[in-house]
């Protein structure tokens, strides 16, 4: 809207109800968000094109426009907020503006956790070269990426050109981990550079100024995921495919056998793209994945989800718990509002799946990670989320007319996209995944110990039933790179 003293700047992809916005006057990344708490009439057509369509937006800006006509020095007191405060908003998506009710919600649990740059290198006691500082102010916000990085350029030309700014909306525990962790893991080619500068910020409350983020170079490839939605499969080459696929293989053995430590982010829209069309991987939080993207049991169906309730109706449950339900999914809930951890420079991160597990275990989660990356490679798919885990497993509704061609089901193939002995070794490292059901390898197996299949290249142990054969656990990620790598050699 023309004139606002609001701009939109997004809007997650996952959660259309929230959207990121920015005080027109002010350039400073503040990573704000507005949330909104609908109650929707019954005449009403509320879907995720209703957020994200230009009317509803405009209808927005408007809401603010007016919220801020009535404080008296809102552009100034938004320009002081911790990064990640939120304007909530609750009304009807269809309804006038004027009974749309908005509220401010400074982001106090993040301001408590904040530490200074003596605290964190006191913390760390000298086991890091800690990179030269820039102040938050001297940032000038160009565009948001998601809910935590903005393209940022400086206003003392610190460095040329557009660069990244992480900064932090919740769970500052988990950014000053990766923060270490990229300071510590030794280079390589396929992996996201060691912070360039960290970024520090004057806070209220605070003796000294804080870290709130860092700064590193400007991916202009995008993201892998951007690129599976902007181009079609016959588009990319199998032999771009598989350097690709051993670029990012070879990224994940650098973690574990240079860095000593385990990569739980790997996922399209965390593989980004340099400028020579080179994957590199970002976004070591070492925070978890999305749920449908870990082997059982880590990947847990929420209690609202079909999965949940496997000996009952979920319309049914749904239907008995319809209240239950919208309170514990209500962005105002407080229990929604996750209380932060203070950081305390755990060697493993704070996610305890990964994090507590041993690291023959670390490299089985690795290459189950892996395998889905491949399958999004070579089928091209972002595989972003599982219609199963919403209609349940066996539903027509799953493999209907609906499904995104881009976002097609884990582990459907499409004709001879995946070379078939990728498609096994996918399924000899992922069969436990629910989306395979019964299905088993269809090669022909030998009576020998420890067989080698033929045209898959996967490994049995056979006992002297051909009945009884016992797969293997998953392969090793050195496995995964002598097969990529004897399919590459076939293909020149």
């Amino acid at each position: 809207m023309e004139g606002s003293i609001w701009r939109i700047d997004g809007q997650d992809q996952g959660i259309p109800t929230r959207i990121f916005i920015q005080p027109a006057a002010t350039s400073r990344a503040l990573h704000l968000m507005c949330l909104f708490e609908f109650k929707q009439s019954s005449d009403s057509n509320c879907d995720e094109a209703t957020f994200t369509s230009t009317k509803f937006r405009s209808t927005i800006l408007r809401v603010l426009e007016n919220w801020a006509t009535r404080m008296s020095s809102t552009t100034t007191s938004l320009t002081d907020l911790t990064i990640g405060s939120r304007l909530m908003v609750s009304g009807q998506p269809d309804g006038a503006c004027s009974n749309m009710n908005v509220y401010l919600s400074p982001n106090f649990e993040l301001q408590r956790r904040y530490l200074s740059l003596d605290n964190l290198a006191a913390i760390w006691g000298g086991r890091v070269d800690i990179p030269p500082c820039t102040e938050f102010d001297q940032l000038i916000s160009l565009y948001r990426l998601d809910e935590n990085v903005s393209v940022v350029s400086s206003e003392n030309t610190l460095w040329q050109g557009p660069a990244i700014f992480k900064g932090c909306t919740k769970g500052i525990a988990r950014m000053y981990h990766e923060i270490r962790l990229l300071l510590q893991l030794p280079p390589h080619a396929n992996i996201v550079s060691k912070p360039i500068f960290l970024v520090t910020r004057a806070e209220r409350g605070c003796d000294k100024p804080i870290v709130c983020g860092y700064i590193i170079p400007y991916f202009d490839g995008g993201t892998l995921e951007a690129l599976i939605n902007r181009t079609s499969w016959a588009e990319i080459s199998q032999r771009q495919r598989l350097k690709w696929s051993r670029q990012i293989l070879s990224a994940l053995r650098h973690i574990l056998e240079r860095g000593h430590t385990y990569y739980s982010e790997l996922k399209p829209d965390n593989i980004l793209l340099s400028h020579g069309g080179e994957m590199v991987l970002t976004d070591f939080e070492q925070s978890g994945n999305w749920a449908h993207w870990f082997p059982p049991p880590i990947a847990e169906p929420p209690f609202h989800s079909p999965g949940y309730y496997p000996h009952r109706s979920f319309a049914t449950v749904v239907e008995e718990n319809e209240e239950v339900i919208a309170w514990h999914e209500s962005s105002i809930n407080p229990s929604k509002m996750v209380a932060g951890i203070h950081y305390s420079n755990r060697a493993a991160g704070y996610w305890k799946d990964f994090g507590l597990s041993s690291a023959y275990q670390q490299e089985n989660y690795m290459v189950y990670l892996f395998a889905k990356i491949l399958w999004c490679i070579f089928e091209w798919q972002t595989h972003r989320d599982s219609r199963l885990w919403k209609v349940g497993i066996g539903s027509s509704e799953a493999d209907g007319p609906g499904a995104d061609k881009k976002n097609g089901l884990f582990p459907a193939f499409v004709g001879q996209r995946t070379p078939q002995q990728i498609q096994h070794w996918i399924w000899l490292a992922t069969r436990d995944s629910p989306g395979w059901e019964d299905k088993q390898c269809n090669c022909a197996i030998v009576q020998m110990e420890w067989e080698i299949c033929g045209d898959s290249g996967a490994a049995f142990a056979v006992s002297q039933s051909p009945e009884n054969i016992i797969g293997i656990s998953r392969p090793s990620l050195e496995q995964l790179e002598k097969v990529l790598e004897s399919i590459e050699c076939e293909t020149k």
